[in-house]
């Protein structure tokens, strides 16, 4: 230890040296025994949020989406500021949809115009799974899958007509993904983490 350094600390109280030891002690084991996100389960389709887990996402996760309002339906739509923003450089973005006059929420797909044919598909996937068109079951199942692929650290092509390559290539796209959805599970109540 530097002597400038030694002879500051042996001039703090032994409380404070304790004090400082055991925040240190609980933030290593924090981090050492943080709990994994778990797998989303299939066979509990719902939309309906719960006045806590509205909270939190409010409170603080909301900071790291962009909100707009619809006007037509006046639903409130949250964009992860992940996303390239006005611009529409990844193939594929999250959407989540509050509707907090029936408290529920709903997860949607973004495709560039030219990806409106194109489907997702990863090792140990029998059918590609098509992103257009689909209703707010479909959209939950596929993102559900979508999560839990992720989770299992999957590689997940994009195919389209005569063409197939990887998504999520970059760090940050990939993390804006996996972020939106777990935030999306956690407001209606199917993530356990």
């Amino acid at each position: 230890m530097l002597p400038h350094l030694k002879t500051r600390w042996s001039r703090i109280p032994i409380l404070n040296k304790l004090v400082v030891g055991f925040c240190l002690g609980l933030f290593s084991l924090a981090l050492l025994f943080a709990p994994e996100p778990q797998p989303v389960r299939l066979d509990e389709v719902g939309f309906s949020t719960k006045a806590p887990d509205l909270l939190y996402f409010k409170n603080v996760r909301s900071y790291y989406y962009r909100l707009t309002e619809d006007e037509t339906s006046g639903f409130h739509l949250y964009r992860n500021k992940g996303f390239a923003f006005p611009q529409f450089e990844e193939p594929l973005r999250l959407m989540i949809v509050h509707n907090w006059r029936n408290d529920e929420a709903f997860i949607f797909f973004e495709l560039q115009d030219s990806l409106k044919t194109a489907s997702v598909v990863w090792d140990g996937l029998e059918t590609p799974l098509l992103l257009h068109n689909q209703n707010t079951e479909q959209q939950f199942i596929i993102a559900a899958l979508l999560y839990n692929a992720l989770l299992a650290e999957k590689k997940i092509f994009l195919v389209e007509p005569g063409r197939k390559h990887k998504l999520f290539e970059g760090h940050r796209y990939k993390r804006a993904v996996l972020v939106s959805l777990e935030d999306y599970f956690k407001l209606v109540g199917k993530a356990k983490v």
